[in-house]
């Protein structure tokens, strides 16, 4: 009984490695839009990054700076320069762990609530706008398409 995998067809490859230079261009141009901040309202000018570490702190009022690096896949410097820029903006606010006296916890400020929810809005209306102009997906194409990209990163991540 033959148990090796069978290989894809070259049809197959083909459209993966179209569908790769397409991801490679999409991160170039993520790249660019990460490298310039946007506004959200009252907040200022705010870099995806910051806006994304808002979103995570909303999520958990309280969480440590560990937690947050371990969640966004950042240094523990990366965190501490985020959240001392987003502090500076007083949408953040830097407080003793009430459990643990060595550690820092970060919740967000009435304006970094605010902040947050114009950025989720932002968000929402892009996608709904994204998903308008394209047809024929449907919910169990994109948890494919992620699963997909799941896929990619590790292959990525153990190389």
């Amino acid at each position: 009984m033959n148990t090796s995998p069978c290989l894809p067809s070259p049809e197959m490859v083909d459209a993966f490695s179209k569908l790769m230079d397409s991801l490679y261009e999409f991160v170039q141009i993520s790249r660019q839009y990460q490298s310039v901040p946007h506004h959200y309202g009252e907040g200022g000018a705010l870099y995806m990054a910051e806006a994304h570490l808002l979103q995570q702190i909303a999520l958990q009022d309280g969480i440590t700076a560990a937690e947050l690096s371990q969640r966004c896949k950042k240094t523990a410097s990366s965190i501490s320069q985020l959240t001392g820029k987003l502090v500076a903006k007083g949408m953040v606010c830097r407080e003793e762990s009430p459990h643990n006296k060595k550690n820092v916890v970060f919740s967000l400020t009435e304006k970094g609530r605010r902040v947050n929810a114009l950025h989720n809005a932002y968000d929402r209306r892009c996608y709904t706008d994204t998903l308008q102009r394209v047809e024929g997906y449907n919910v169990e194409d994109f948890r494919r398409f992620s699963q997909l990209l799941d896929a990619i990163k590790a292959d990525i991540g153990a190389g």
